[in-house]
């Protein structure tokens, strides 16, 4: 099916902030957006509660190590009748359309080493004869980590999603590398990330951050040293303790909707 799930309605979220957030993870076959294809994908949207994952057919046989690090065989990609990218390449534009409200900036793919995701969509798109949507721009929930936390004398043994995840003691994935459970994974640390910011601060730090369609073919180069400096100021708690909106992780898990 390419129809977009809804989640529980226990995951359902306030609509008080202006980013229209979308989680993103791909499993791929290997690191070359060129040369490997992706095999999974998966799509949570916390404002209303969409979710969407798709197996794909890269149309190769899955290499040692990709099997290795994802369970996925090219026994499962045949049972599973998935089609090639091409097949679902419209259902992802779709989905995210749907998924989110019609904010003036377009919405905002999250993922962790964002850019990793966004070279490898924009590949698959390529392949298919499309582009990315213009309106669509990825931010890096790495960045975010390492700002927020990369100074601080208790900060990570390292900034991969599962050590996050330990960090802050979130309840361990049933899977890893798996696009939905990582995805899962992606906004339960996204929102302890955000929890301890001023409103309107993830809003700028976005702002400042995220890169769009055209960035992640590789079209345009990284931020300037000013851009990552303004920042990594715009990352810094706020003194009162304010917290964001409770969808973006003010003090709950975005997933559950209950207490952190």
């Amino acid at each position: 099916s390419s129809e977009a799930q809804r989640a529980d309605p226990s995951d359902a979220h306030p609509t008080s902030s202006s980013l229209d957030l979308v989680f993103l993870d791909l499993e791929t076959t290997g690191l070359s957006a060129e040369r490997d294809r992706v095999v999974e994908v998966a799509l949570f949207a916390p404002k209303t509660g969409l979710r969407w994952t798709r197996l794909v057919d890269p149309e190769r046989p899955i290499p040692y190590r990709a099997r290795e690090v994802t369970g996925l065989t090219d026994d499962i990609i045949a049972a599973s009748g998935c089609g090639n990218f091409a097949s679902i390449a419209e259902d992802i534009v779709s989905f995210v359309k749907e998924a989110v409200e019609s904010g003036a900036r377009g919405p905002t793919l999250v993922a962790h080493n964002a850019r990793f995701d966004a070279r490898f969509l924009a590949a698959e798109f390529t392949r298919c004869g499309a582009e990315l949507p213009e309106s669509w721009r990825f931010y890096d929930s790495l960045e975010l980590a390492r700002g927020v936390l990369g100074k601080g004398p208790n900060a990570p043994r390292s900034f991969g999603l599962q050590s996050l995840n330990q960090h802050f003691g979130l309840p361990e994935p049933s899977r890893e590398h798996r696009a939905m459970d990582d995805v899962d994974v992606l906004a339960r640390v996204f929102g302890r990330l955000v929890s301890g910011m001023a409103p309107g601060a993830l809003e700028r730090a976005v702002n400042v951050g995220a890169f769009g369609a055209r960035a992640a073919a590789g079209g345009t180069a990284r931020p300037t040293a000013e851009a990552r400096r303004r920042r990594e100021r715009s990352l810094r708690p706020s003194p009162s303790g304010a917290r964001l909106p409770d969808h973006l992780g003010g003090g709950r898990d975005p997933l559950s909707g209950g207490a952190a």
